[in-house]
């Protein structure tokens, strides 16, 4: 996904370059340009945001910026989780010592969420603001999921069927789903 990634970040940057100067040619012409003024955003011309975006580190949660390539918040947060838990693995190699790397992982994400969301002093959970962009959020994820692979394997009965399985997966989504609407709802 890396060389992806590169070609849409150096291709919106061009973007964003080329807009800002047929802003300035039209301004210098003396007409109104309809665009958004350059000086309200300082971002494009921020180095530090250009290279954490270049070394996939914008989207961890680092600063709070989606200007280059909003999709591309989720490949940096997932990239990182990923380091993280090979370098667990590569690490860790006994499978129940790796589990409980994995639920301290998990406690720590959790926790994380509910200590920046009491520090912030907020009297409802926002979770465009928790759950977004965070590498926190993806470590968790996958560690939610491998917990749920590992527990799938373990304690479903061997006779499962692909529509048992299908069953099981159509409602853990819809499950999710209203969990995701009611956090909303409430936020």
């Amino acid at each position: 996904l890396y060389p992806l990634h590169l070609f849409t970040l150096l291709l919106w940057l061009a973007i964003a370059f080329g807009k800002q100067g047929l802003q300035l040619a039209v301004q210098a012409a003396g007409y109104g340009a309809g665009m958004t003024p350059l000086s309200e955003q300082p971002e494009i011309f921020d180095p530090g945001y250009f290279l954490l975006s270049l070394v996939m580190l914008h989207g961890v949660g680092i600063v709070d910026s989606d200007l280059f390539n909003f999709a591309a918040w989720s490949i940096s947060a997932e990239f990182w989780a990923f380091t993280i838990l090979i370098a667990v693995f590569a690490t860790v190699s006994e499978r129940r010592a790796r589990m409980i790397v994995v639920a301290a992982l998990m406690a720590a994400c959790a926790g994380w969420f509910a200590l920046s969301w009491w520090n912030n002093g907020s009297t409802t959970f926002d979770t465009s603001v928790r759950l977004e962009k965070l590498l926190a959020r993806s470590v968790l994820d996958y560690c939610v999921g491998m917990f749920a692979l590992h527990a799938s394997r373990r304690w479903l009965p061997r006779w499962r069927s692909a529509a048992s399985i299908g069953l099981l997966q159509v409602t853990l989504v819809a499950g999710g789903g209203f969990l995701t609407l009611g956090l909303v709802v409430m936020g």
